[in-house]
């Protein structure tokens, strides 16, 4: 008689021999960017490719993982347990550099860390500081982006450690290094400059000059944007200003 738990086990075996764990890394590439075009930029790949990729995971597992439909991107309820796997293996194999590092007392390797613009944290720089005296071996880069890349960014675990301003639900953990407090401005050549007693209708189809790392629309906007898409502000950007770490 065969043991159907060992006919069961040899064919996980064999699929997950099979598998090319490359599948599952664009998968959550797409996920996360919400369709195939924007994951193939991220990726830096042909649109087609990433489509290929979506469809031999498909078949791998023999399951639909995406409902694409106009107008419609929805995980399939095998699509969502599937993500969520990946996700866990993805972080398990982006530790595997840190780990091997962990087993060398003389400490290297490289912080990176994505930022939202115009972040002042004197809490920040005093935490580098003493994290570089410690381990003098590790080079940092900070580089700026959306809150919500920030955030796709910590959970997929292409980056040490993020810093927005939007709040972040488990199985990521938040630490609130300060407040701050926004005010739009306009010029002195500006019609409403020097006015009192504004409303946000005042202000609603003004053109606005922002930052590239804030953008309408999406899961995660700072305070700052859902005011703008409140008050239907910056419609209109008639500028964008690309600031770095201060």
């Amino acid at each position: 008689m065969t043991d159907p738990r060992s006919s069961s086990h040899n064919q996980l075996e064999r699929f997950a021999t099979r598998l090319d764990w490359n599948l599952l890394r664009t998968f959550i590439f797409i996920v996360q960017a919400r369709g195939i075009s924007r994951a193939a930029d991220r990726l830096c790949l042909q649109q087609p490719t990433v489509s290929a990729a979506l469809k031999r995971l498909e078949d791998a597992v023999g399951r639909r993982l995406i409902d694409r439909r106009p107008g419609l991107f929805e995980l399939t309820p095998a699509g969502q347990k599937l993500y969520d796997e990946a996700m866990q293996v993805y972080r398990c194999v982006s530790r595997l550099a840190d780990v091997i590092d962990e087993a060398d007392s003389d400490t290297s390797g490289h912080v990176r860390i994505l930022s939202i613009s115009q972040v002042t944290c004197e809490r920040f720089d005093a935490l580098l500081q003493r994290f570089f005296r410690q381990y003098p071996r590790v080079s940092l880069s900070i580089e700026v982006a959306t809150t919500a890349e920030v955030v796709r960014a910590v959970e997929s675990s292409t980056v040490t450690l993020g810093i927005c301003d939007a709040g972040v639900s488990a199985p990521l953990q938040g630490i609130l290094l300060g407040r701050e407090q926004y005010a739009i401005y306009c010029g002195r050549t500006h019609p409403l400059y020097g006015r009192e007693g504004l409303a946000l209708e005042d202000l609603r189809g003004e053109a606005y000059i922002g930052f590239t790392s804030d953008v309408l629309g999406g899961e995660y906007m700072g305070p700052v944007t859902a005011m703008r898409a409140l008050a239907s502000i910056g419609q209109r950007v008639r500028g964008l200003r690309a600031m770095s770490r201060r």
